[in-house]
């Protein structure tokens, strides 16, 4: 459908509705044009910011080699952690 057959469909069905339910397409065409225009103008975040926003980043301690020693580093937690069965 084009744009115009669009605007020509929603105009026709328009016509049918009460005043209540026109209130309500009303609120949601405002909330619609409201989360477009906040994401517009929302800077984009990145990952970092994103985690860093939840809270995630810092919430452990690690080494900062873990990408290298990440075996050795499991290996010790869990024998830590299962040795006793």
């Amino acid at each position: 459908m084009t744009t115009t057959e669009l605007r020509q469909e929603l105009l026709k069905k328009i016509d049918h509705l009460s005043d209540q339910q026109l209130n309500q397409v009303l609120k949601f065409i405002d909330q619609v044009n409201q989360e477009n225009n906040s994401q517009s103008t929302a800077p984009e975040t990145g990952t970092y910011e994103k985690f860093l926003q939840s809270g995630l980043i810092g919430c452990v301690e690690i080494e900062e080699n873990l990408s290298t020693s990440y075996k050795q580093v499991l290996a010790e937690g869990w024998a830590k952690k299962y040795d006793h069965r």
